[in-house]
């Protein structure tokens, strides 16, 4: 079996292009579609009645929204904009009240003009109630921020009887579906080689020297075993210490669950190399194969995005499903070790039952 490594290394030392290869494109798809930064909605706004300071001031409490930006600018640029149809909308501000000006009706203009509505509902009471209270309103305003700072009473939501909350991070969707993406690519081609040497008479030659088959076996599966554990292991590294991604605590735990995984993908290689008759079929085979499991058991979107209960139902067949489970329930799910127990068996179970497949029919192949 210690042959068979070395050789994995020295082939791995003089040509490791295609491991770097996989390992760069989960690297580069990872960090460019994690991204999280999302554009606000620009709102042109202008004034006529209110100071310069009146004016920043309410901005200022506009902006604290998380989709819309309120920026002013000159009125006869916007009146022309609107009659250009440059501009969809654009608002007027005024002390007590606002008037929005619209060249077309949207889903956004609608969305602040609602907005907006209940932003000065919400000025009028501040007003009146600085008028009871003898108080200026931003001073009533910073007396119910103090409150809500230490409230007497906690609501505290519950659910039941429905599904779970979904919790969604885009830096780790994108890290672990890509990730998970091509170590099945990096798995299924290094076990490649034993098709190669069936293929080509390599192996009956190495069945002749004292080497066992089942250590000739475990030699190839080890050596893809470890190969992708350590290009996932890179991977998670990379991405918390060199781009700042929160693994929100279970970043070591995270390393553990991706054991079960790397399993399942191995024999899931294994399987595959089985049902091939060359080395050809299976570098085509293995794209659709990962490409398609990828797709289904959600690694480029979130399963709980889709609608169809026909990719819900076959997802439930793909090891890639419960890895990327696994792996959200360590980190932005906080999930108790009982939930984990599921996938992680699973996934041992679908290694186990694929690992019999592919050698029972790469053996049954070498009989004939």
């Amino acid at each position: 079996m210690r042959i068979i490594l070395w050789n994995y290394w020295r082939h791995l030392l003089y040509r490791p292009w295609y491991i770097l290869g996989f390992f760069g494109l989960a690297v580069i798809f990872s960090y460019a579609m994690g991204q999280t930064t999302v554009s606000k909605q620009q709102v042109p706004v202008y004034t006529e009645d209110m100071t310069i300071e009146e004016t920043d001031a309410v901005i200022h409490r506009l902006n604290e929204h998380e989709v819309f930006h309120f920026e002013l600018k000159e009125k006869q640029g916007i009146e022309q904009g609107l009659r250009d149809h440059e501009l969809d909308f654009a608002v007027a501000l005024e002390a007590n009240h606002f008037r929005f000006l619209s060249s077309v009706e949207t889903g956004e203009s609608r969305a602040i003009y609602m907005y907006l509505t209940t932003f000065y509902e919400e000025e009028q009471m501040m007003n009146e109630m600085a008028e009871q209270m003898s108080h200026t309103p931003t001073a009533v305003r910073n007396l119910i921020e103090q409150r809500l700072e230490n409230p007497v009473y906690t609501l505290k939501k519950t659910q039941t009887g429905g599904e779970s909350d979904f919790k969604y991070d885009q830096a780790l969707q994108s890290l672990f579906g890509f990730s998970l993406y091509f170590t099945i690519m990096t798995i299924s081609f290094t076990l490649s080689t034993i098709v190669y040497e069936k293929q080509y008479g390599l192996w009956d030659r190495l069945m002749m020297s004292p080497l066992r088959k089942t250590q000739a076996y475990f030699g190839h599966l080890t050596f893809s075993f470890l190969l992708g554990y350590g290009q996932l292991i890179l991977m998670f590294v990379l991405f918390k210490y060199g781009f700042g991604v929160d693994f929100y605590g279970g970043f070591w735990v995270s390393l553990v669950a991706l054991i079960p995984y790397v399993f399942a993908t191995v024999s899931l290689g294994v399987m595959i190399s089985g049902f091939v008759s060359n080395a050809r079929q299976l570098d085509v085979v293995i794209p659709l194969v990962s490409t398609s499991m990828a797709m289904v058991g959600g690694a480029f979107w979130p399963l709980e995005v889709v609608g169809s209960n026909i990719v819900l139902f076959i997802s439930k067949f793909i090891p890639i499903t419960y890895g990327i489970s696994l792996l959200k329930g360590v980190t932005v799910n906080e999930a108790p070790m009982s939930e984990l127990l599921f996938p992680a068996s699973i996934l041992m179970l679908m290694g186990v039952l694929f690992m019999s497949i592919g050698l029972n029919m790469m053996e049954r192949k070498a009989s004939r």
